[in-house]
This record gives C-alpha cells, structure tokens and sequence, in this order.
C-alpha cells in the first residue's frame, strides 16, 4: 500500500502493520462472554463470518467497536451472547477473555495502539502530533461510497448493479429469479454491509468538504458529517452536496428500513499519543530506508492517515 504520492510503503506485509486495540475488558458474571479475536491478513468481517458459522451465533448478535484493517496483525475484543471454546482456524484465533453484563458495541474502545514499518523513505520525519483527521482510503474500498451514494440517492438498480460487480452473489441470484426486484435483492445484503456503503459516502462527502477548507485556509475545529437531522451546514459543505445531488434528508432511506444514517460532526483535527520514532535502516524492499514506529490514535482516526502526512516531508 502507497501513499496518496506514491512514495510511502506501508503494509508490505501483515507484520509491518501491528493494531492492538485499547479496550477495558468488562468485568461481572453478566450474560455476555468476551473474547480476543486474533486475526492475520483478514477483515473483521471475515473473521466474524468464520466465527458465526464455527459457533451457530448469528453474526449479528456478535459485538465488536469497531473494523481493524485487513493487510495486518489485529487484535481486538469481541462479545458473544453464549461460552464458547477457544479455537484457531486459517488464520485467526479466539481466546476468551472474561464475562460481563454489556455487550461490545461500535466506539467502546479508547483507541488503537499501532507498531508500523514504514519503508522507502529517506530520511527520518520531523516530529509531529497534530494531523488532519481524514477517513482512510480503505473507508472506500472498492465501489462502497458509490454504492451508498446510489443508495442515498434512492437509485436502487444503480446500487444493486453495483454491489453485483463488487461480488455480491446473492444480489445477483435474486435479481436473476426476480428481475425487477431490486429492494429484494438489496436486502440480502447484511444490514452491516448496507450500512457500511453509507457510511462509506457520507465518509466521502466529509474528506472533500475538509480538503476544500484546508484549500481556502479555514482551520474550522468540526464539519458536519452530513446525515438526516444535519442542519447547520457550512457553505463549502453544502456545495459538495450540491455536487453530490443530495440533501440531508435523502439520509432517510424510506425503502430500506433500518437503512437511515443521522448526522453528526466530526473532528477536522486530531493527535496521536505516546508516538516513538524508531532508528532509520536500510529496507530491502524498495532500497530507500524504513523505519518502525508506534504511537496510540483514539476512535475513528486512521493509522495510515497520519502516518501519510507524518512522513510527507521524508520522501
């Protein structure tokens, strides 16, 4: 994986990208079980697809706060509504943890602590804590935002084709039985995934009403991150909207119950703690230099974000 320049190297391989989630494990004798889910070169998806059906617990009655990324070595705290063993299988495993009366939910970790390789550079960076908050790109991955657009939009046919050539094989075995039922065919998708492609577009929305602030030399401390019920809507956001062809209230997906995201704002400026710089070495992978680091980021900031512009002047 590159940098928006190309220059950057990161996640050459699963080692080079260490996430251990920062969570308080619940303590009780409550009616959840807790587990760390281990897990190497797989999306958090994945991992809890394999674990529902090794289990026979619904994917979603199990708990987790929040997506790890795919090309790494995660770590994170899962909840399951019953005691299971622990198992390994291909290339994750699960070890339990501890009992309580809450379930894990999206947001109830403190944060992410990070050990990365960060290869072709040249030179070590200046120290640096501050970074714009951007959502990643693999918030994107693939065709979501522009699936969640279309499903914003209510152009249903347009976001069931898409899906389908992103691979969804139970969109295209329904549409082939039912042609013109588009919504059916929608809702075999998990309500997590739908919501994802949403989430993806107002994702998408917020990153280029941020870049336009930046732009025009604006340091505003939030920005909307446009949903129903978003009202105070700055100018610069409300001409990406305009862009976009969407309105605030097009966030309510009337068809797809279930499917309606509200807005919220979210930080343009966030900071990373504890941030240790390792000694500059020569890699020999792209013959430059490459570095470890490791530092902690809170809730919704991304590790390959700051790590892009922490390096931006060492290329």
């Amino acid at each position: 994986m590159f940098s928006s320049d190309g220059m950057v190297l990161l996640k050459t391989c699963p080692e080079d990208f260490i996430v251990e989630e920062l969570i308080d494990v619940p303590k009780g004798s409550g009616q959840f079980h807790y587990y760390w889910l281990h897990k190497r070169n797989m999306t958090t998806l994945a991992a809890l697809k394999i674990i529902s059906r090794k289990t026979g617990v619904s994917l979603s009655k199990i708990g987790y706060a929040g997506n790890k990324d795919k090309v790494a070595l995660t770590t994170q705290l899962i909840s399951m509504p019953k005691r299971i063993s622990d198992f390994s299988e291909r290339s994750l495993s699960v070890v339990y943890a501890g009992q309580g009366d809450d379930r894990i939910t999206l947001g109830d970790n403190r944060g992410n602590h990070f050990v990365i390789v960060v290869r072709g550079i040249i030179k070590r960076p200046s120290h640096r804590e501050e970074f714009i908050n951007f959502f990643g790109k693999q918030r994107f991955g693939g065709s979501n935002a522009a699936i969640g657009h279309a499903l914003v939009r209510g152009d249903f046919r347009e976001a069931a084709r898409l899906a389908s050539e992103q691979g969804s094989t139970t969109v295209r075995e329904h549409l082939a039985h039912h042609p013109s039922d588009v919504i059916g065919a929608l809702r075999t998708i998990p309500r997590r995934l739908l919501m994802l492609f949403v989430h993806a577009f107002q994702s998408l929305l917020w990153n280029e009403s941020v870049r336009r602030h930046i732009a025009a030399g604006s340091r505003p401390q939030t920005v909307p991150l446009v949903g129903f019920g978003t009202e105070d809507i700055d100018e610069i956001t409300q001409h990406v909207l305009n862009e976009f062809n969407v309105a605030p209230r097009d966030f309510i997906i009337r068809s797809l119950p279930g499917m309606s995201s509200e807005g919220t704002t979210r930080t343009v400026f966030a900071r990373c703690e504890n941030l240790v710089l390792g000694q500059l070495v020569t890699d020999e992978v792209s013959e430059k230099m490459k570095m470890e680091i490791s530092f902690d980021l809170g809730p919704g900031s991304y590790a390959t974000v700051f790590v892009e512009q922490l390096f931006a002047d060492a290329q």
